[in-house]
């Protein structure tokens, strides 16, 4: 082993046992402190108990337990870190921790555990301030729906899956309103293809610290915080409340729903509540589920990524594309899963299906359930009528082509008229009187 071949090794073994002083003093600050880390301790346990009596009378929100375990992991690694760079600037403390966090528990890893931690916890539910509770495997929305109507009873229903929750308030066996804790769609249509209004994330963030600490409706809320307007409030609650729904019929194998009954219903439902008939929404809903089973098999996993075709820019050259169309497309060509643009855009994913469906049958993007998945996709009423209109138009064309022709070709002389051009070409392709 040469000279210089020796200086590496020590420098490296310099390095192992530097790196090694560093993790075991990090180690040990993190193990040190026993009162802190007590007080620390009987801290998280006092909001973790508020957390469970909140989740036990179906007041917790979707994103309470994950900020709870995220605050708790966040604040132990920057008091480790302050002393682990030993001084007093905690502006980079804090950028330790972040990046440390960062690291080790990203967001995804949080939001698993935490509904691990939500999981456990329905399980371990006994005697609980509800009339009745269960899973959708075993008794599906639409009977538990029926029943609360048919008995015309009064109350609130939760509905909660992985990802969500919606809080149905039932006045006299009709809907009143409905509450997502999650709001699937950010993107509201505006006066046409070309203008939409897009929520911004800073006005949700709000809206949802004030549904955890009074209750209000995350789309009230934005009321409150002047982004909705009084007058198109009523509309937007029960549009956005319903594709809610709707998704979660779609998803409903994998749902737990409780029911409380209440003697009277909260202050915002008869403010802006509006009766809704239970039988048409169901139908809509069986309706939604059928067309969501089609779509499901051009595009079976919704996180799976998706393919453009090589020549995609030059197959959407002739399209009619409004704005927000072209940031999915956009969206789409960097490899995005159909969940992830239903994400990034702030469309809910039933939406970006059908996007994505009638590009694939125009063949922007590759169908993953194969061209025969896609013969079984329906025209949706706007187009049918446009194909119907298409279908008319061409006839016209037809029979005016064939009407000059016949004039054109017309003996002037002959009293009787002979045979028509119509007549002629008939005889030769009977096809042209069915045109």
């Amino acid at each position: 082993m040469g000279e210089r071949d020796k200086q590496i090794q020590r420098r490296d073994q310099a390095l192992v046992t530097d790196l090694k002083r560093r993790m075991c003093h990090l180690v040990d600050v993190l193990a040190a402190d026993g009162k802190s880390a007590a007080a620390e301790f009987e801290g998280l346990l006092t909001r973790a108990g508020d957390l469970w009596r909140r989740k036990q009378k179906m007041e917790g929100t979707k994103g309470e337990t994950r900020d709870l375990i995220g605050e708790v992991i966040f604040s132990r690694l920057r008091r480790a870190f302050r002393s682990f760079h030993e001084s007093g600037d905690a502006s980079r403390v804090n950028r330790s921790a972040e990046w440390l966090m960062g690291m080790l528990f990203s967001g995804s890893v949080l939001t698993d555990l935490a509904r691990a931690f939500d999981h456990k916890m329905l399980e371990a539910q006994r005697q609980q301030d509800f009339s009745f509770a269960g899973q959708t495997n075993f008794i599906s929305m639409q009977e538990v729906l029926q029943l609360l109507s048919g008995g015309g009873y009064s109350g609130m229903l939760a509905l909660e899956k992985a990802d969500n929750r919606l809080d149905l308030f039932i006045k006299n066996g009709m809907i009143e309103m409905f509450d997502p804790h999650h709001l699937m769609r950010r993107v509201l249509p505006g006066q046409d293809a070309l203008h939409y209004r897009e929520i911004p994330m800073d006005l949700i963030a709000q809206a949802e610290e004030m549904k955890k600490s009074t209750g209000l409706p995350l789309l009230v809320g934005l009321n409150r915080l002047g982004y909705l307007r009084d007058e198109e409030l009523p509309d937007v609650l029960q549009n956005l409340g319903l594709e809610v729904f709707y998704e979660f019929l779609c998803e409903g194998d994998s749902c737990t729903f409780f029911y409380r009954k209440l003697d009277s219903m909260p202050e915002f439902v008869d403010a802006h509540g509006e009766a809704m008939h239970v039988t048409p929404i169901l139908l809509e809903g069986s309706k939604r589920m059928d067309e969501w089973k089609v779509l499901m098999e051009v595009f079976p996993d919704p996180d799976a990524p998706l393919e453009p075709v090589s020549d995609m820019f030059a197959r959407i050259d002739g399209l009619n594309l409004g704005v927000l169309e072209i940031k999915l497309l956009a969206t789409v060509n960097r490899g995005s899963s159909p969940r992830q643009v239903s994400t990034s855009i702030g469309l809910p994913l039933f939406e970006v299906y059908q996007h994505l469906v009638r590009w694939a049958r125009d063949g922007i993007i590759v169908p993953v359930g194969g061209a025969q998945s896609l013969a079984d996709i329906t025209f949706t009423l706007e187009e049918t009528m446009e194909k119907a209109f298409e279908v008319l138009d061409a006839n016209d064309d037809d029979l005016s082509t064939a009407k000059a022709l016949e004039d054109a070709l017309r003996d002037p002389f002959s009293d009787s008229g002979g045979d028509s051009f119509l007549d002629i070409l008939a005889a030769n392709d009977p096809g042209v009187m069915r045109k």
